[in-house]
């Protein structure tokens, strides 16, 4: 209590006939007469932090780049796709879990460059995108980017060494190429445009807006293919990412029922073997088999076999969050986490 009223971050660690102490203070004297009141001293380091922060700050300033790429990633697997382009300034969020302004604050100055554009990847997230660059004190873009495969797209037009008004026009035209959309279920009652949606609905969303509502995965995901077709043309090519709850002869369905509809459109069925990472690194992998001319065919055998070898591994910082899963038990999450064991699997 008395160190707590002269500094702060003060940290106490005590063992039988010693104790050890960090605290912060602008008034280092003071903490050692305190101590020596209690004991002897040993052992005794002051560091000045001013001087720590100075030389944090010349050194960012010395290594300071023109321009720099932050985006927002929902999983490990859509990390991973963005490395492989180039962006390590990640932020991990998506539709449920949106990063606070702090966050992207906190990340932009991370990536330290003079400029940098941001790519938000959900419509949510665009508002709290926005008013980090409105308090940061760099050259802050924010390209509205509203789903994943949006901001891919841009990332790729992005160049280290081009001006910010090309980098700006190349991103901002490559999300407008792109439609997205995903199948999933309401988990609430709610109501949109009208239409009246029950918790457990089966909702389509293009480019992240509910377009399509229905009891049906199947019947969902044909009428919101339909619509992107008819909206980027018939002769356009979809991949069509499955995973847990369904499978390729569902997936092969949706994409018999629309091709009825336009002949001319090519479809191709990938299992991402349910987790949302693997669908992150199929989709750079077939957006790299196109650049490098495979057709469709080929294409699809190769991302076919690329699913056998996605592994997916997670780490938690303690057995807690395993216990809350029902995954280990409430004695074992407590001792584990007691004894700081880090599981993965």
């Amino acid at each position: 209590e008395k160190l707590m009223k002269i500094g702060d971050s003060v940290v106490v660690a005590h063992d039988s006939d010693f104790i050890k102490i960090h605290v912060h203070s602008n008034c280092p004297g003071k903490i050692l007469q305190l101590a020596l009141r209690l004991g002897e001293i040993d052992r005794i380091k002051i560091e000045n932090m001013r001087e720590q922060n100075r030389e944090l700050l010349a050194n960012m300033k010395k290594n300071e780049k023109e321009n720099a790429l932050v985006a927002v990633s929902i999983s490990d697997g859509i990390d991973e796709v963005y490395k492989a382009i180039g962006v390590n300034n990640l932020i991990s969020g998506g539709q449920t879990m949106n990063p606070s302004i702090d966050s992207i604050t906190k990340a932009i100055r991370r990536a330290n460059a003079r400029n940098v554009f941001v790519l938000p990847n959900n419509s949510n997230i665009i508002m709290a995108a926005q008013q980090a660059a409105a308090i940061s004190d760099r050259n802050v873009i924010v390209i509205p980017s509203k789903t994943m495969m949006q901001g891919l797209s841009a990332a790729l037009a992005y160049s280290d060494d081009v001006d910010v008004e090309t980098n700006t026009e190349r991103m901002t035209a490559a999300i407008k190429q792109v439609l997205s959309g995903s199948v999933t279920y309401a988990v609430r009652d709610t109501q949109f445009n009208g239409e009246k949606i029950s918790q457990g609905d089966i909702i389509g969303l293009l480019d992240n807006v509910i377009t399509k509502v229905g009891t049906s995965v199947d019947s969902v995901a044909v009428e919101l293919l339909c619509s992107m077709i008819e909206n980027k043309g018939d002769d356009c090519m979809a991949t069509i990412f499955y995973g847990e709850g369904a499978d390729e002869d569902s997936a092969q369905a949706v994409a018999d029922a629309v091709n009825e509809k336009y002949p001319d459109a090519e479809f191709v069925p990938v299992d991402s073997l349910g987790g949302t990472g693997g669908i992150g690194v199929l989709a750079e992998r077939a957006l790299r088999n196109h650049q490098k001319g495979m057709t469709i065919a080929e294409n699809r055998a190769d991302l076919v076999k690329a699913t056998k070898k996605i592994k997916h591994w997670f780490l938690v910082q303690d057995l807690n969050y395993l216990k809350r899963g029902g995954r280990v038990s409430a004695a074992t999450a407590f001792v584990g986490s007691a004894l700081n064991i880090k599981a993965h699997t």
